[in-house]
């Protein structure tokens, strides 16, 4: 008898307890403040490049929400993966913001001190997310979600019809090839490469096949890098740009076709008239997929209120309101839900972007920051490395990107002891 009311009061407990962590807002009995941090420039000037709440939208959601007031913060640091190590101590601070908007890369770095998202919509009792799978899971970091990917950047191929029409080339079809890709670029007759050679265009030209420029586990590039998907990837791509023989590596008023992240093209004249937009080719016999860039908000693991900052987030990303679907004009928002209503899932340039989040597959440069850093130490050395491949015979491929793999790893070791011995340094 007193085991069964042990047992009843401790399942009363938990009930409780569960209760109690669903939604923080509907126990608030007085005002809190949540703090959401507005990256800047290097000039002082807002950061476009994220996005923040206007004041129209914060006062929307104060009158529904009472008792929290959303307060956007400058505080002078500016949000770039340059100045990571700022940012991270801001995050650690007794002064942390609750929200910040935060690219995919610097969530990576910034994990350590960022909620789990998915715990937050778990206990808040919000409704699942509705963000395709492919993407939450470019955002997911050792199986935790550090930020909502509420925009996504992918890439497309922008392509003049008019150019098209008059070489009687049919326009790109949703299964479209690279080898067609190649084939089309020497009838246009194009004197300048639509891929910019270097690292990064590697690893989305082998995001179909299964393999990266890096482990899964951010350790290495030997064995990813010298892959044997690699090589064949930068064999086509040599044999691409000794076809062309391009005059210049890139052009960006993209005549006749380019290859486009959403949002890059579209301010020039007519571009409704003039270009149209296609899927990202695979290679033959392979499988399609899109190395997609994103932004996300994240919450600050030194926030007093996290499930009233996640309840923000919700409203600005997941929840049909005026608020969001203003948020949704700006960017190619990840919420099918809220593609749907403002009509991004039917419109024919935005549909194809969108599609394109479906082969969502996760960067190499957003795996392990040091490799990203890696690239861009001593004067570009790495790039420069890379480069002189374009002008190897494809018989020495293989040993030539071992000997590069083998670099890259070195140089992110002595990035990692450098970073130990900075964090040792700055401890009390």
């Amino acid at each position: 008898m007193i085991k069964n009311k042990m047992l009843l009061i401790i399942i009363i407990l938990l009930i409780a307890v569960s209760t109690s962590s669903c939604n923080e807002s509907e126990q608030l009995t007085e005002h809190i403040e949540i703090h959401f941090h507005a990256p800047i420039t290097s000039d002082g000037s807002p950061n476009s490049f994220f996005t923040m709440p206007d004041q129209e939208t914060i006062s929307n959601f104060h009158k529904l929400n009472p008792l929290i007031t959303v307060i956007v913060d400058d505080d002078g640091i500016i949000n770039n993966v340059y100045s990571m190590d700022e940012f991270n101590k801001l995050l650690e601070s007794d002064r942390s913001p609750d929200i910040v908007s935060i690219s995919s890369l610097l969530a990576l770095k910034a994990k350590g001190s960022l909620w789990d998202l998915r715990q937050l919509q778990q206990t808040s009792g919000s409704e699942e997310i509705d963000i395709n799978q492919e993407i939450l899971d470019s955002a997911m970091s050792d199986g935790k979600l550090p930020i909502l990917p509420y925009s996504a950047t992918p890439y497309a191929v922008l392509y003049d019809k008019n150019l098209f029409d008059a070489a009687h080339i049919p326009y790109p079809q949703n299964d479209w090839t690279w080898e067609k890709f190649r084939e089309i670029s020497m009838k246009l007759r194009l004197n300048y490469s639509p891929i910019i050679y270097m690292p990064l265009s590697l690893d989305w030209l082998m995001a179909g096949t299964g393999k990266g420029l890096l482990s899964p586990n951010g350790d290495t590039s030997v064995g990813y890098l010298d892959s044997p998907e690699a090589i064949r990837t930068l064999q086509w791509l040599n044999g691409y740009f000794r076809d062309l023989k391009p005059s210049i590596n890139y052009n960006h008023s993209c005549i006749g076709m380019c290859i486009s992240l959403f949002g890059e093209d579209w301010n020039q004249p007519n571009i409704e008239n003039k270009l149209s937009v296609a899927p990202l080719p695979h290679f033959e016999n392979g499988k399609r997929g899109n190395r997609i860039i994103f932004e996300g908000f994240g919450i600050s693991q030194k926030s007093k209120h996290p499930e009233a900052a996640w309840k923000f987030i919700n409203y600005l990303t997941l929840s049909k309101n005026s608020d969001s679907f203003k948020l949704a004009d700006r960017v190619l928002t990840t919420s099918n839900s809220i593609a749907e209503a403002t009509g991004q899932s039917k419109d024919p340039a935005k549909s194809i972007y969108m599609d394109e989040m479906n082969y969502a597959v996760k960067s190499s440069f957003d795996i392990n920051p040091l490799f990203n850093q890696a690239w861009n130490e001593n004067q570009f050395n790495l790039y420069n490395k890379f480069n002189d491949l374009l002008t190897t015979e494809d018989k020495d491929i293989p040993a030539e990107l071992h000997k590069l793999a083998l670099a890259v790893d070195q140089e992110m070791k002595r990035l990692k002891q450098a970073e130990d011995q900075q964090t040792e340094s700055s401890s009390p």
